[in-house]
């Protein structure tokens, strides 16, 4: 089977030293709208990610309601995972599946982070520790239907989800 990898932009690089441990920061300017990740894996369900999650570790990208992106392998954390973490005030959102776009300018030095309610609608929970002063405090995969959530992202949620966010508003 060939290799499979993610795509990270040459003007961000993984660092060891970000606010959830492992994630990544630019070391070169980014501008708005700019791609800063494409993520790869394979496709597999709900049941399947649960148990590749509980041998190497969630590194999964929900990108539909029981399909996700992984790796299934150890092996194939480093090439896949693009290791964006989670924040409250995302800096970095989605295009279409599996793009992630930077929201606003990202200045050199800076954690990109993107909100986890943007892709999770799953049976989900985080314990955040962001900082943000509008932390929410807890994530999980129900956050997507918050006003304020889908008001401060709009339409940079992954595409199954802004689905959700159409049919919830239309009903």
């Amino acid at each position: 089977m060939p290799a499979v990898h993610s795509f990270r932009s040459p003007k961000i690089q993984v660092s060891d030293d970000t606010l959830a441990g492992r994630g990544v920061v630019a070391v070169d300017h980014i501008s708005k709208g700019e791609i800063v990740a494409i993520k790869s894996g394979h496709l597999v369900d709900r049941e399947t990610v649960q148990r590749i999650t509980e041998n190497i570790g969630d590194f999964s990208l929900q990108i539909h309601d029981d399909v996700y992106l992984t790796p299934t392998t150890q092996e194939e954390v480093e090439q896949t995972t693009i290791f964006i973490n989670h924040s409250c005030d995302a800096n970095v959102g989605f295009q279409g599946s599996i793009f992630y776009v930077a929201l606003r300018d990202i200045d050199v030095g800076e954690e990109l982070c993107h909100d986890y309610a943007m892709a999770r609608t799953d049976d989900y929970t985080l314990e955040c520790r962001c900082g943000a002063t509008d932390c929410r405090g807890t994530v999980t995969g129900k956050d997507w239907k918050l006003p304020e959530v889908q008001a401060k992202y709009g339409e940079f949620f992954v595409d199954y989800v802004l689905r959700k966010i159409k049919q919830q508003k239309a009903s």
